[in-house]
């Protein structure tokens, strides 16, 4: 099976890179190679050990662009090929944060 590198924050101030095999996508999943990756906001805080609602060790590296490799079933979005950017989010678009843009803060 192929392999690919995941970056953990185990503890305040320490990243450990791992290899971790790579899974065939589900149904409704697609699976991304990625090509860039970015070190956001929300990972300083993880790092310093200060994030209000992230314990560790946790993985890191929401924030990606790639090409999709494979899709699951029930994908219909994006096929094997497409260049593709990930909305780390996963919003309801309904509730009182949704509706004024703070999908960040999305109750469900």
């Amino acid at each position: 099976m192929e392999m690919f590198r995941e970056g953990i924050i185990s503890e305040p101030g320490k990243v450990v890179l791992r290899q971790r095999e790579k899974r065939k996508p589900k149904e409704g999943e697609a699976l991304i190679r990625i090509k860039s990756s970015a070190v956001c906001g929300s990972d300083m805080h993880i790092f310093s050990g200060r994030h209000p609602y992230v314990s560790l060790p946790t993985t890191v590296g929401h924030e990606v662009a790639g090409v999709v490799e494979e899709t699951g079933s029930g994908v219909t979005a994006v096929k094997a090929g497409d260049r593709v950017c990930v909305e780390p989010l996963i919003a309801c678009g309904g509730c009182y944060y949704c509706r004024r843009g703070r999908y960040d803060y999305c109750e469900t």
